[in-house]
């Protein structure tokens, strides 16, 4: 009865250890995660920016209707590839 009482204790140990080991590993690699995706949303955001801010200087020296519809389209296509590279980015990572 005492084996056994051992026996089990060993194995329970062992498998504890195990999980936290295989938790340990889990947490690492979601922190690896979270900091690529961070990346990613930061590298976004700054381009997001840069195209508004262009599409605000544009807009500064636009002199008529059309000049000004003219900035609204570059920043409609800027925003379209945009998002298009933002998807395949996304992708990208959740493959990885």
């Amino acid at each position: 009865m005492k084996g056994l009482i051992a026996a089990l204790s060993i194995v329970l140990s062992m498998s504890a250890a195990y999980a936290n080991e295989k938790g340990e590993s889990w947490e690492a690699k979601k922190q690896e995660q979270f900091g690529r995706m961070k990346e990613v949303k930061l590298q976004a955001l700054r381009e997001k920016v840069s195209i508004f801010q262009n599409a605000a200087s544009c807009m500064q020296s636009a002199q008529n209707h059309e000049a000004a519809k003219s900035c609204d389209e570059r920043e409609r296509n800027a925003m379209q590839e945009h998002n298009q590279k933002m998807k395949q980015r996304w992708e990208s990572l959740k493959q990885k």
